[in-house]
């Protein structure tokens, strides 16, 4: 069996509501649609994007996808593709998985502000402004570590 009907057989299994539960919890084929997503074939592709987009139409599947390895890098990397249909579908689902308002929502939460530095976010932000001038940056240099490859020949 070749992928364009795999792909094609997991998309029309997904159109049905009852499937798209079961479709989002296997992780043979959340991977294999994921992995389909960098194919070269825009159809293949399309067809993926189809599928992921009738398992994210159901909410409770959206935690599953979320969480799935290589999912949003993949949405994101079509973001620039050449095919404008791709780029619209993977930004559709993306925004589906993650929308926008509560990532925006999430983030105003958790940065801390500080006084003088625009968008000063995460951890690194503790160090920023006048606060903290005992603060140091200590860089390791480390020498001697070689390739598992090198250490093979060496041993020959």
């Amino acid at each position: 069996m070749d992928v364009h009907a795999i792909v094609t057989r997991l998309r029309d299994l997904s159109k049905d509501p009852q499937n798209r539960s079961a479709i989002a919890k296997d992780e043979a084929s959340l991977s294999g649609l994921v992995l389909c997503l960098g194919n070269e074939d825009p159809n293949i592709i399309l067809t993926s994007l189809e599928a992921l987009k009738y398992l994210a139409a159901h909410s409770p599947n959206r935690p599953y996808m979320k969480k799935h390895m290589g999912m949003i890098q993949s949405l994101q990397t079509l973001s620039s593709h050449e095919n404008a249909e791709v780029v619209c579908a993977a930004e559709d689902i993306h925004n589906t998985l993650v929308p926008a308002l509560a990532a925006q929502r999430q983030k105003n939460v958790s940065s801390p502000v500080v006084k003088g530095v625009p968008a000063a976010t995460g951890r690194g932000a503790f160090f920023l402004g006048h606060n903290n001038k005992n603060a140091k940056v200590y860089l390791l240099e480390i020498n001697g570590v070689f390739a598992s490859s090198d250490e093979q020949s060496k041993i020959l």
